[in-house]
């Protein structure tokens, strides 16, 4: 006998029988927090680790299990700003900062890049490992790779959250600043991702232009500076961020 069921978990990817996505959202969402803030608990105001290591941290454990199949499922404008969110809990706690800081700011300081670039990122990396197999003499992956190249991207044959893959990763490259030969290497993927990030950055209308910013994605010196070389740490910010730089967060 043949159950009927509103959702199954294929892989890790949970799929419903309405083309949505909120089952893999909610997912997602639960044990990135529990990871965030596992991170965050590690910071002190007055003692180690420093912004630094909370930020490898967050690059290497927390966005890596957030992108998990990320190509795949499409989130809404509401989920993307939830992971924002959820991305920034360690990083406010390893600048002090109060909750009510720019999450969007916060990113760009530590040169992590939103979640909508991060799943752009993923993507491409799907694509580019597709052409290699492909080359390579594996037929699957060579199915994508037609698919992807006798897609429309002009077209829109159904709604978004139910897009094919192949469609939505023709759309993202054919745009003119997203343009890159498949399959690219790492050196090329990552310039890619930083001229995304930097266009983000610039047209976002949540960025105060009268403020100073800083002017590239990559993370400033004082995070790795030695700590002997660090000013005295003081009651009033508890040896992180001056008032200054608070100002520009």
């Amino acid at each position: 006998m043949v159950v009927r069921t509103d959702h199954q978990r294929y892989l890790g990817l949970i799929f419903q029988a309405n083309g949505k996505w909120d089952r893999q959202f909610d997912a997602v969402a639960a044990k990135t927090s529990v990871t965030a803030n596992l991170i965050a608990r590690i910071n002190h105001r007055n003692r180690n680790p420093s912004p630094l290591v909370t930020s490898t941290l967050v690059r290497t454990m927390l966005i890596p299990q957030m992108s998990y199949a990320f190509p795949f499922w499409r989130p809404t404008k509401t989920q993307y700003e939830r992971l924002l969110q959820i991305i920034a809990i360690p990083l406010r706690r390893a600048l002090g900062m109060p909750r009510s800081s720019s999450a969007v700011r916060l990113l760009w300081e530590f040169g992590i890049p939103s979640p909508p670039v991060i799943r752009s990122r993923v993507l491409l990396e799907c694509l580019s490992r597709a052409y290699r197999s492909a080359k390579d003499g594996n037929h699957l992956p060579r199915l994508l790779v037609d698919d992807f190249k006798a897609a429309d991207p002009s077209t829109h044959p159904t709604p978004f959250y139910a897009r094919p893959f192949v469609h939505e990763a023709a759309s993202l490259l054919a745009l003119p600043n997203h343009r890159i030969p498949l399959p690219c290497h790492p050196a090329a993927r990552q310039a890619w991702v930083e001229a995304r990030m930097t266009h983000e950055w610039q047209t976002s209308s949540r960025v105060t232009r009268h403020r100073l910013l800083k002017p590239s994605p990559d993370p400033p010196l004082y995070f790795s500076r030695p700590q002997a070389s660090c000013p005295p740490r003081t009651p009033s910010h508890g040896g992180r961020l001056s008032p200054s730089s608070q100002a520009h967060l």
